[in-house]
């Protein structure tokens, strides 16, 4: 999936905005929990027709781009109205064209033509995604002490719902305050109060615009 905000621009190794990592870890959980892929296995009589085929891969693109695309094309234009608010007008250039990038899924090859190490840090994505894997691989235990017991709870389902918003708020978030305080990273304290500040961003938007979207088409 592509980022879906601006990066940081290109400064020294101890800039807010030289390091991708947080993007590659919030990319890692939003692609183990998209939600639908296409069908994998062996093909029936009706597959194997190549008009069906096709339909049905335009159907998936079609849900995919319209469950994706409006609530990252809204973070995207509030990230920008952020730019214009405190960011130097030096960079709004930069990031503007960044954030077209987003809008057309192009951003990792708008990054790579930057030459920005997008993989500075690739090996912490592991953490979130040999997480998910495990969580796959153990599915319904059916033990009143499994894991999945705790993710069936009300408040981690709802949060689990928010995780695509959550991946596309967290980023422009903690970028935004490190260039305010002119800091290379947040610390322990105000990490935890941007976290919770994503996740309650998160829940508002899939609350009010997302869901509220999704009912309506």
């Amino acid at each position: 999936m592509a980022e879906s905000m601006p990066s940081a621009p290109k400064r020294s190794s101890h800039d807010p905005g030289s390091s991708a990592a947080g993007s590659v870890t919030g990319a890692a959980v939003a692609s183990a929990d998209d939600g639908a892929h296409p069908r994998i296995g062996p093909a029936t009589p009706q597959d194997a027709r190549p008009a069906d085929a096709a339909a049905r891969v335009a159907r998936y693109w079609l849900h995919t781009f319209k469950r994706l695309l409006p609530l990252a094309t809204l973070t995207i234009l509030l990230t920008l109205a952020a730019l214009w608010a405190f960011f130097p007008t030096t960079q709004i250039a930069q990031f503007r064209s960044q954030g077209v990038a987003s809008v057309m899924y192009v951003e990792n090859l708008a990054l790579a033509a930057e030459q920005v190490d997008y993989y500075a840090a690739g090996w912490i994505a592991l953490w979130p995604l040999l997480s998910a894997a495990a969580i796959i691989v153990a599915g319904q235990t059916g033990s009143p002490i499994g894991f999945d017991r705790f993710l069936s709870w009300g408040p981690v389902v709802r949060l689990g719902d928010a995780a695509y918003a959550l991946y596309l708020v967290h980023w422009p978030l903690l970028i935004t305050y490190l260039v305010l305080r002119d800091r290379p990273d947040a610390g322990a304290l105000a990490g935890t109060a941007l976290v919770l500040a994503s996740i309650a961003l998160a829940l508002l938007l899939t609350r009010w615009f997302e869901e509220p979207l999704k009912r309506w088409s």
